[in-house]
């Protein structure tokens, strides 16, 4: 007889803390980057707080990603303080920064659709009226809801 136990699905929070396993990994690695950038974050003025984020360190690159070029700019400024402090870090100075706009994902504008005129509203809801299918009734009111006022 098997275990009932064994069938039901693991809490995600015990997946994430395991360290044998992928995504205890990635967590590890994520956590290990979220203080990078605070370690970092304490030699810069703290109005670039939170607009920056390392992304990756090595001894080729100190990559860091940010919300907007204006940051990027700014952080270039501090180039040489990044890379001495990343160096401490890693054990020896990278070769470069990278920065990496990172601009928020645009979201798609909600459109009404398109606007039916009159005429063609009235006849939808002609239509609508003498449905049989209640269903098919129903969505063609929707569409007539959408006539405008004006002509065909």
């Amino acid at each position: 007889m098997t275990d009932s136990k064994a069938k039901s699905p693991n809490p995600l929070s015990g997946v994430l803390q395991r360290n044998d396993h992928a995504l205890g990994d990635i967590r590890q690695h994520t956590r290990r980057l979220n203080q990078l950038t605070a370690q970092l974050g304490r030699s810069l003025p703290a109005r670039l707080q939170g607009q920056w984020q390392v992304a990756a360190l090595s001894r080729e690159a100190l990559v860091i990603a940010v919300s907007g070029s204006v940051w990027s700019t700014t952080l270039r400024a501090h180039q040489r303080t990044l890379l001495e402090q990343a160096g401490e870090q890693l054990g020896g100075v990278p070769a470069k920064l990278k920065i990496q706009i990172q601009l928020p994902r645009a979201q798609r504008p909600r459109r009404g659709g398109p606007k039916l005129s009159e005429t063609s509203a009235q006849r939808l809801q002609q239509a609508a009226e003498g449905m049989e299918d209640p269903r098919l009734a129903a969505a063609l009111t929707r569409l007539a809801a959408r006539g405008g006022s004006e002509g065909d």
